[in-house]
Order: structure tokens, then C-alpha cells, then sequence
């Protein structure tokens, strides 16, 4: 009997070791890739393993750390040791994507403003509101793409032609004037360097460069003010 008395005590004296260390392999699974918290740390993707000790573990999970508010799965998970493997998959709703033209509305879900078009929305949202200046529009969230068309606000500036701009008026009266001034200087170089040949006084000579430079960069300054008119007008 002294064997099997000792058989049956190294038995009962094993069976903690093969226990394990009392940690639950806890397997959380995602149907998209999310933002996990688990017992306040955070990890990103479609899967997590962990070891757990027993006792009560919360689990967050959004699509979106940014807007936590909306969409969360929140679940308390008590372990009590007794399997070794734990399996929990949640499902998250698939964001709606809203574009908008004009661009940049403001989108409001109840009072809170989550953000500006273009934007993905959380799934569980039902409806929003749209702001843009003084323009409001309230959507049903029914479709997985939404793009809408705002019309025109309701304080938008009218876009005016390049034509009736006061830089348009700058530019063509720098044309008239420059061209003026560079057509009197010339002339004036001209006549002193008549009275030069007819002379040879070094005196006409000088003036004659002095006008035909105040001349030269004058047509320069109206050649620029021409290109910029011709880039405003292919541009338009």
C-alpha cells in the first residue's frame, strides 16, 4: 500500500505545477482595424492577445481615438481562472464618408462640431448638421458615400472678373503711363543727339544717354506690367 499512498501524494503534489501560473490567455478580435484599450493601455489593430490575471478587465474599442464620444464598444470582462483561453470579437459600424461642395463645412452631431468636410463619420451616427457661413442643412447619415452639393451660401462674395479688379486698372494705367514716358524720352534723346551731330558738343551727347537709359527702363517697367496683364488674363 506504502507505493500507491506515495503515487497519490506526488499526484496531488503536482497538480499545481501543471495549473499553470493562474493567467487567462485572453484573445480580443475586430472586424476592422481600431483603437483597443485594454486596462487603460492603449494598442491599435484588428487583434490583441494578452495574459490576464483574474478579476474584472475593461475593454474600449472606436474606430477613432479622435471622436470618442461616438461609436464606442465598452465591455467589462471577468475572469475567474477557470479555462485557460478566452475568444471575444467585437463588431464595429463601418464610418460613413461625407464630401461636401463647397469644402469645409463645419458638421455638427447634436451640439458638439466633430469636424470639417471632407470627413469620415462614426457609423452609429443617424444624422448631422452642416454649417457653412450662414448656410445650415441638416443630412441623414443613409449611405456609406455622401457627397452633396451645399448650393451657394448665403453670404458668399461674388467672384468678379480680373477686368473689373483695381489691379487690372493699376496695371493697364502703368501701360499707358510708362509707354508715354518712354516715347517722350526717346524723342527728347533723339532731338539732343541731332544737336550733337550737328555740333559735336559732348554736352548733347551726355543728355542724349541720359534720356535714352530714363527711356530704356521705362519700356522695361512697361513690359512687366504687359506680361503680368497677359498672366491674369490666361489664368482666368
Amino acid at each position: 500500500m506504502k507505493p500507491v499512498f506515495n503515487f497519490i501524494l506526488i499526484f496531488l503534489i503536482t497538480i499545481p505545477a501543471f495549473a499553470g501560473d493562474g493567467k487567462t490567455g485572453l484573445t480580443i478580435k475586430t472586424n476592422r482595424d481600431a483603437v483597443i484599450i485594454f486596462d487603460g493601455k492603449v494598442f491599435c489593430g484588428k487583434k490583441l492577445f494578452v495574459n490576464v490575471e483574474k478579476g474584472i478587465h475593461i475593454v474600449k474599442i472606436k474606430n477613432n481615438l479622435r471622436l470618442w464620444d461616438f461609436d464606442t464598444i465598452i465591455d467589462t470582462l471577468k475572469i475567474d481562472g477557470s479555462v485557460n483561453e478566452i475568444n471575444k470579437e467585437y463588431f464595429l459600424s463601418v464610418p460613413v464618408f461625407l464630401q461636401t461642395v463647397p469644402d469645409d463645412a463645419l458638421v455638427f452631431a447634436g451640439r458638439k462640431p466633430i469636424g470639417y468636410t471632407p470627413l469620415y463619420l462614426p457609423g452609429g451616427l443617424r444624422k448631422v448638421k452642416l454649417i457653412k457661413n450662414n448656410f445650415e442643412k441638416t443630412i441623414r447619415l443613409n449611405k456609406k458615400k455622401i457627397f452633396l452639393n451645399l448650393g451657394i451660401p448665403v453670404n458668399k462674395v461674388e467672384e468678379t472678373n480680373f477686368t473689373d479688379d483695381v489691379w487690372f486698372k493699376v496695371l493697364l494705367g502703368g501701360i499707358v503711363g510708362f509707354g508715354a514716358t518712354s516715347a517722350y524720352f526717346k524723342l527728347k534723346a533723339d532731338e539732343y543727339y541731332d544737336r550733337y551731330l550737328k555740333t559735336k558738343d559732348e554736352t548733347f551727347l551726355n543728355k542724349t544717354n541720359n534720356y535714352d537709359l530714363i527711356s530704356g527702363i521705362a519700356l522695361g517697367v512697361l513690359q512687366i506690367n504687359f506680361g503680368i496683364l497677359i498672366y491674369h488674363f490666361l489664368i482666368e
